[in-house]
């Protein structure tokens, strides 16, 4: 695992960028596999859903997942990344939020700060499968922008300010930008990805104050 080597930041002209890290090659390919092998099927049974109860995700399938569910190995993998995203004593944690994005411009999710009663103050996020750009907006400050390449084992960690007071988004497309995803047509429900066009990612939230851990 190759803890602590950054990934591709890009902050747009003038913007300071929040503290946020991107781990690359936090897993390795053979774990990668691994994990997909043990998500796909669940996910595949699903189908996609069109749009999210809040609007946020479009063309997206997901499921839940406590860190005890996981297979044995799977299990070692998601724990180095657990340690990698909130060190070696990690607070209570919800269950993994798994979540596949359909493939080019048909999956993508929307800028949008996480509900502040459902999860604390960190976010992390394992990309499998395929590379993927988040963008952040500051939501006071919607100039102050940074695009993050999350490429396929990579991890990314939003924590405190990062978390908070800056929008996150999945772009649909590498190369475009939030007026195009704003503009995204409705589409119907996309045909099933070849595995190498996957987007998969393991989503690890703390429990807001005063919830029990259950992962």
């Amino acid at each position: 695992m190759a803890a602590g080597r950054l990934t591709l930041v890009i902050p747009a002209p003038g913007s300071r960028p929040p503290p946020v890290r991107v781990l690359a090659d936090v897993i390795t390919r053979e774990e990668e596999a691994s994990l997909a092998s043990q998500l796909g099927p669940l996910l595949r049974r699903r189908g996609y859903m069109r749009s999210h109860f809040d609007g946020v995700i479009e063309g997206y399938r997901e499921l839940e997942r406590p860190l005890s569910w996981f297979d044995r190995a799977n299990r070692a993998a998601l724990g180095r990344v657990l340690d990698a995203a909130f060190g070696s004593k990690p607070p209570p944690l919800l269950p993994a939020h798994v979540l596949e994005l359909a493939p080019g411009v048909d999956g993508f999710i929307r800028p949008h700060v996480d509900h502040v009663g459902v999860s604390g103050a960190c976010i992390a996020g394992l990309s499998l499968l395929s590379d993927a750009v988040m963008l952040l907006t500051h939501a006071a400050e919607p100039g102050r922008s940074v695009r993050l390449l999350l490429r396929a084992r990579s991890l990314y960690v939003l924590r405190d300010e990062a978390r908070y007071e800056w929008k996150h988004a999945i772009l649909p497309d590498l190369r475009l930008f939030p007026r195009e995803l704003r503009a995204a047509p409705a589409r119907p429900a996309p045909a099933e990805p070849d595995d190498k066009a996957r987007r998969i990612a393991v989503v690890f939230r703390d429990e807001p104050p005063g919830r029990p851990g259950v992962a």
